[in-house]
């Protein structure tokens, strides 16, 4: 998160997952003891594609082999903003 803040991106969300399993069929659960390594958390942010590419290839350098997604969306807000 702080590396998109500091990329001047306009916001994003990070959330902990309470459950799940990945591609190795590992279960991850939030009732287990060490929640910091075991864990899953889903990063949303939403941008042009284009932007969004190069802040995937920055995280990737520090941690190859996540899994992602990028599709299209439509934000905005009821209220006028210079951000959107």
């Amino acid at each position: 998160m702080a590396r998109a803040a500091t990329a001047g991106l306009p916001g994003g969300t990070a959330t902990q997952t309470a459950a799940g399993f990945g591609r190795h069929g590992y279960f991850h659960d939030e009732r287990m003891v060490d929640l910091s390594v075991n864990s899953a958390v889903r990063v949303y942010f939403f941008l042009p594609e284009t932007r969004a590419r190069q802040l995937l290839r920055s995280v990737q350098e520090f941690h190859p082999g996540i899994v992602f997604q990028i599709c299209p969306a439509e934000v905005g807000t009821t209220v006028e903003s210079s951000l959107m």
